[in-house]
């Protein structure tokens, strides 16, 4: 008989937890029992809740006020931008606040990518956004997003569509993005880029790849995006 591993009793606690956001059960803002509390309600060490409760702040989903309690975080276009906008200004003293510009939605039959990244059903639509997103009125950013149309009704009526999608997603159709993998690559710009980038036929631009999920761990977004880095670069922090 093939084994199955038992997820850590930490990881059972969190995706416990997540489902009351999910569910909202536990509303933005909200102050959420404590530690003890929660160690008694689910018959675990106070250690286990504690480290479910960090990985949940390491992912934006709560905050901690010293002396007060822990809260339940509400994704804003600053916290959006500074966790998943990572194109920066070569130049420190500009603001890093992308705007959008040329703006396209259509609705359309998934392509096969589609359907399997988004794990769409038979006769499912997928919604498609391209717009240009510049910074201190350079283009710098040209995304193609792909979104499942069920989960998404009528985005593409909003007018004007926001700078920062991902606030949206959470207050508009209550979904909100727990993890985006980007793959990130050198490549030349083609006819389309060079259009849309104001850039020369092939300029070496970045090309990020994003698969983001839910909190619930399902996939709701591909985004495309083509950065023009002559005068940006992707930044992040690790650690």
């Amino acid at each position: 008989m093939k084994h199955i591993r038992q997820q850590p009793l930490y990881t059972q606690v969190k995706k416990e937890l997540m489902q009351r956001i999910a569910d909202k059960t536990w509303l933005p803002g909200q102050m959420i029992p404590n530690e003890t509390q929660l160690a008694e309600e689910f018959g675990v060490s106070q250690g286990t809740v504690r480290r479910a409760l960090d990985d949940m702040m390491e992912d934006r989903l709560i905050f901690r006020k010293q002396g007060v309690g822990t809260f339940i975080a509400e994704e804003t276009v600053s916290s959006a931008l500074k966790s998943f906008f990572k194109i920066k200004m070569d130049d420190q003293s500009k603001r890093n606040y992308p705007t959008n510009e040329n703006i396209n939605i259509t609705i359309a039959k998934p392509s096969e990518e589609e359907i399997s990244l988004l794990q769409l059903a038979h006769g499912d639509k997928v919604t498609r956004i391209f717009r240009v997103r510049s910074l201190e009125g350079i283009k710098s950013v040209y995304e193609k997003i792909s979104l499942p149309t069920n989960l998404f009704p009528s985005i593409e009526t909003i007018d004007p569509l926001p700078d920062a999608l991902y606030p949206l997603f959470q207050a508009k159709y209550q979904i909100r993005i727990g993890t985006a993998n980007d793959v990130i690559k050198a490549i030349s710009a083609d006819s389309e880029c060079s259009a849309e980038l104001h850039v020369p036929k092939s300029q070496p631009i970045l090309y990020v790849n994003r698969l983001s999920y839910s909190i619930q761990n399902r996939p709701i977004e591909i985004r495309k995006s083509y950065c023009n880095t002559t005068s940006s670069h992707y930044h992040i922090v690790l650690s």
